[in-house]
């Protein structure tokens, strides 16, 4: 979804409905008109202050996938109201700004394990890597019933795994070593485990993952099931998948819930340190 954020604090969204998700609203001229008048009603509510629209792995896989096309692009860029400009972030961008949030509360030698909902984050310094799917993915299928729901769980993971098998091929992904601090979406499913607050081996974190997806293999079907228990169950197979595929047998993981991290925090940090006037310009 769509957040708006000034500095480190999340602020509300001027308008009584939701901000749209910006790969939607690229092909709704309505929902564009309704989003350019929200961010001049944000901008004038802050004193004309400059404003970042950031667009990140929902936008970039539209792009891709051809959903959203460039003269649409150009089309939500005409429609900005000044002061306010569009970046739609690299991989590696987000992957920046999330670890550079990140450490404001970590050791230096951490490295970081992100999930949203198209992309997950991984690596540390000098070594970040972005793999191009994440909830999403998952949510779609175990929500699709072609398949009996005993036949989802397992093909499901078996489709992570191949994908994270192909993304640490093609980006030449090296075992991720020593402690990696889950953030983001990862500490929702670390403290439903009740595993927050505390190093772990990952043995012990793939064990409690093995034992929710035992769980929902148990289930009859999904019948019953509400929308945030496919987001748990995709997240649940899919951090299963990645860890196996990704990170040291011999790591350990760290979950906290005592500090948020998110790409929109690293971005005004980094152009804190930087003192410059141009803080939207791209990471080099």
């Amino acid at each position: 979804g769509t957040r708006v954020w000034r500095g480190k604090e999340r602020i509300p969204w001027p308008l009584k409905e939701k901000p749209p998700v910006i790969s939607e609203a690229c092909s709704d001229p309505q929902a564009l008109l309704s989003f350019s008048q929200g961010l001049r009603n944000l901008i004038a509510e802050h004193r004309g202050a400059a404003c970042m629209v950031g667009a990140t792995a929902g936008l970039r896989q539209a792009i891709d996938e051809g959903t959203v096309t460039e003269k649409q692009i150009l089309e939500l860029r005409q429609i900005l109201p000044p002061k306010c400009v569009l970046r739609v972030l690299s991989p590696q961008e987000e992957a920046h700004y999330e670890l550079r949030c990140m450490r404001e509360f970590t050791e230096a030698s951490y490295a970081m394990m992100s999930m949203g909902g198209k992309s997950m984050q991984l690596g540390r310094e000098k070594a970040l890597y972005s793999l191009p799917f994440a909830m999403h993915l998952g949510y779609d299928f175990l929500s699709d019933n072609s398949l009996s729901w005993h036949e989802r769980i397992p093909a499901l993971e078996a489709e992570y795994v191949r994908l994270a098998s192909e993304e640490k091929d093609s980006q030449d992904i090296g075992l991720i070593e020593g402690t990696v601090v889950g953030i983001t979406d990862t500490v929702q499913v670390a403290k439903k485990l009740g595993l927050c607050g505390k190093q772990i081996e990952v043995k012990e974190f793939m064990k409690a993952l093995t034992e929710e997806t035992n769980k929902l293999l148990q289930l009859e079907s999904e019948s019953g099931l509400e929308r945030q228990d496919f987001v748990y169950a995709a997240r649940v197979i899919l951090m299963k998948a990645v860890i196996a595929t990704i990170i040291d047998s011999d790591a350990h993981l760290l979950f906290r819930d005592d500090f948020k991290v998110s790409w929109t925090a690293g971005f005004f940090l980094d152009g804190a340190e930087m003192h410059s006037a141009n803080i939207f310009a791209p990471v080099k």
